[in-house]
Parts: structure tokens; sequence; C-alpha cells
């Protein structure tokens, strides 16, 4: 009843604009989403509908919260939540988690930095989930933060902020599009945040250009500026991952990386030629042993001949693999001309298909897809050349088609 009236009180004084009461009112679906512009007031309208599902939830249960990282998520949501009622809801222990005294209820807190960061929600059984900057997160954190949601055998409620990203982005296509679902969106511009004056307003407005205003301040999804392979669209390119004919022709190629990720990719060739691109490897600081068994363990259980296994030409790193018997020719690198070779395949063909498909497992060769940018041509450096970022899984694609479409004749070999 205390802190009923305590967010009565928040509530009155709160200085909020119809969007934000909207949410705040009609936020009771399984997913609720805010996604829009920066300074659009989404966090602070998602701090007051999370401090209310906090106090309408199970006494004793465990609620999840997340954010890119514990700093962030500190910063961004926990210092004005817990002021929100600093005698009842306390920081506490390591990992990172709040307490709430009145209900006996501890909220876990996870930061998504990295593709291992699903680990720290796995086996959690949660009544709620608060997620600041969704988007950022990795899709298999999000996988399964979404089945914990699952306190008492129920479907419990998910509560999203995000700024907007490329509208191939797994958050768009798997639940914003997701007409199978029970999500809601509310979309945010600066417009819908009463507290920013003027002057601050056309400032901002007047610091961003090109994709940068039309994600941050227009509020939309759309393609960064300079994208490699601008034929990739989600509709066209990507597939349910499946089991393929045992017969069809199989293909892998590696880019090798300590600090930055070892890829391996596994491609299949239908009866048409198109290459599916049904399974990755993507792991950084590992020793080529661990690489050399994810690759074999990968076909457990089969006897797939490859046509070719393609790697990057690193000598010491090839003789490493070959002694652990998995073995590779030189691929062909000419990075232009690989890019080209992989933008043909991306167009569809006669059949209205494209000549390459992804499996939709292969979580990092679409993220990088959609990231992969030409850098900016600036006078005096004329050369069109993509930028070294984001193309760890995009080098060891492009070696594949390279060896597909401009190699010779393919030499099988059994690992």
């Amino acid at each position: 009843m205390i802190c009923s009236k305590k967010y009565a009180k928040v509530m009155m004084k709160a200085k909020l604009s119809k969007k934000q009461r909207n949410y705040l009112q009609n936020s009771d679906h399984s997913f609720n989403i805010q996604s829009g512009a920066v300074s659009s007031g989404k966090t602070h309208t998602q701090i007051l509908r999370w401090y209310k599902h906090i106090y309408d939830s199970p006494d004793g249960c465990l609620l999840l919260m997340s954010g890119k990282t514990s700093e962030s998520l500190h910063d961004n949501v926990i210092r004005d939540l817990v002021k929100m009622n600093p005698t009842d809801i306390v920081m506490s222990g390591s990992p990172l988690r709040l307490k709430v005294r009145s209900k006996n209820i501890e909220i876990a807190c996870a930061d998504t930095h990295n593709e291992a960061s699903w680990g720290r929600v796995q086996g959690k059984t949660v009544c709620g989930w608060l997620a600041d900057e969704v988007t950022q997160a990795p899709e298999n954190f999000v996988k399964m933060a979404q089945s914990r949601c699952r306190g008492e055998g129920k479907t419990w409620p998910k509560f999203w902020t995000c700024n907007p990203d490329m509208p191939e982005h797994y958050i768009m296509q798997d639940y914003i599009l997701n007409d199978g679902l029970d999500c809601k969106v509310w979309d945010f511009t600066m417009d819908d945040n009463p507290i920013l004056s003027k002057e601050y307003v056309d400032e901002l407005k007047a610091s961003y250009s090109g994709v940068f205003y039309d994600r941050y301040i227009l509020g939309k999804w759309v393609h960064a500026e300079g994208m490699v392979f601008d034929e990739y669209s989600r509709a066209e390119h990507i597939i349910k991952n499946r089991e393929f004919p045992e017969h069809w022709r199989r293909v892998r190629g590696i880019d090798f990386g300590y600090t930055n990720p070892f890829v391996c990719l596994w491609g299949v060739i239908d009866e048409d030629d198109r290459l599916i691109i049904y399974d990755e490897h993507y792991k950084s600081k590992a020793l080529m042993e661990y690489h050399a068994n994810a690759i074999k363990n990968r076909d457990e259980g089969h006897n797939y001949n490859y046509d070719f296994t393609v790697a990057d030409h690193d000598a010491q790193d090839n003789a490493e693999l070959q002694a652990l018997e998995v073995y590779t020719k030189n691929a062909k690198k000419e990075v232009i001309a690989g890019i080209s070779a992989v933008k043909s395949r991306l167009k569809l063909s006669g059949d209205k298909k494209p000549r390459l498909q992804i499996a939709d497992n292969c979580v990092n060769v679409i993220r990088e897809m959609g990231l992969y940018r030409w850098q900016n041509i600036r006078k005096g450096n004329e050369k069109e050349e993509p930028l070294k970022e984001n193309d760890h899984t995009m080098d060891a694609l492009r070696y594949i088609i390279m060896e597909l479409d401009r190699g010779g004749q393919p030499r099988a070999r059994r690992v």
C-alpha cells in the first residue's frame, strides 16, 4: 500500500506526454516495445512502468533486467529506479542484483555485451523482464531470456526499449513484424518528451545527418549508409535451417583469428547451383585445437566429403589445422572481385530466387551482412574499399564464393 502511494505521488508529479501515458496505461502485452529517437523519453517511461510491475509481481519471485553492460544498465535504469524507493529497493551482491525488501523479490541484472551472455540467464525462471537497448543484445541472449519468463508456469511481460537498427534486424523481423505474437510497439520521437527544451532539440537535430538522422532523430529502421551488400534482404536471403540431402555438394570457408574471431562457414549446394550457408563457427581467443575439434565435431555421425575447405593464407595456421586433420587450400583473396561475386549471387535469378541463401541459425553471418560497409571516399583516397570491421564471416563467405565461381575443378577432401 505504501509503495502504491509512492507510485501515485511520482505519477502526479511526472511531466509526461500523451504517448508516454498511453504506454504506461496499455503496456500489458507479452512484448511491450518502445522504439524510436534518442532523448525521446523511452527510458524514463520504462522505469515508471517497471516500478509498477515490480510491485504487481508475486512476493518472493525473481525478475530480470538487462543492458549492453552492467555500467550502462546502472546509469540508464537502476540509478533512477532505486531513487524512486531507496529504503525498499537496494543494490547488493556480485554479480549485481537488486532486492525489493517489502516483497522479498530479487532482480537479476545481466549484461549482454557478447555472444556468451545467454549463459547468464540460462536456467532462471522469472516473472518479467526489462531490456534496455534490446537491439544491442545478441539474438541468442534474447531468445534465452524470453524463454525464462515463465514464473508459475505463466507468460510474463517483456518491456523493451531500443533505438532503430537495420530493417533486417532480428528484433524487427522476429518480434515487431511478427503477427503471431502478442506484441505492441510504441514509436517515439523527441516531440514525445515534454522536458526537452527547443534549444536542445535543435542542437541535436543539427548534429546528425544521413542514416544517423533517420534512425536517431526520425526513429526509422533504415540501412546503414554505404552498405556493401545492398542487394541483401532478409525476406529473400534468410531461410529456416533444416537437414539438407546427403548427396548435395558441401563446402567450407575459414577466416583465421585469435583476438578477432576465428570463423568457419559450412555451405551446401543444391541442384540449381544455389549456395546455402547452413552453419557457422565463430569464436575469439581460442587455440587452434579448439577450432579443429569444433569443425570435426560438426559432422559427427555423417561421412561428408567436402569439395574444398578454403582458408586465409597464413602458413602457420594452415599447418596447425592440417596437423589436426583439417585440410585446407588457399583462398582467392581479391577483395573487390570477391565482393562482386557475392553481390552477383545475392541478385535474384530467372526463378526469382537468389543463388545465395543463409540459414537463420547463422546469426553472425546475418548480422555482418547488414553491417558490412564501404569506407567513406575522401579526396585523395579514391580507392573503393570496405571497412575492416564486421567482416569476419564476410571474408569466409567471399572465399567460398570465389572458389565456387572463379576456381578450378573441386577437389574432395575428407576430414
